[in-house]
């Protein structure tokens, strides 16, 4: 269920600050695909990021 949040919260084209952590850039977030965010979704899990 937790996807389910990244893929609302990407798919807004919201910046996560801690994704600035990581040298992720937001305009690289806005350009992701779904099924790319489900990927990356397991490798950045680990920020315990809440999507309000």
């Amino acid at each position: 269920m937790e996807v389910e949040g990244w893929l609302i919260v990407w798919s807004r084209g919201i910046t996560i600050k801690a994704f600035n952590k990581n040298q992720i850039s937001s305009h690289i977030i806005k350009q992701v695909t779904f099924s790319h965010i489900l990927q990356l979704h397991y490798q950045i899990c680990h920020l315990n990021i809440k999507a309000v």
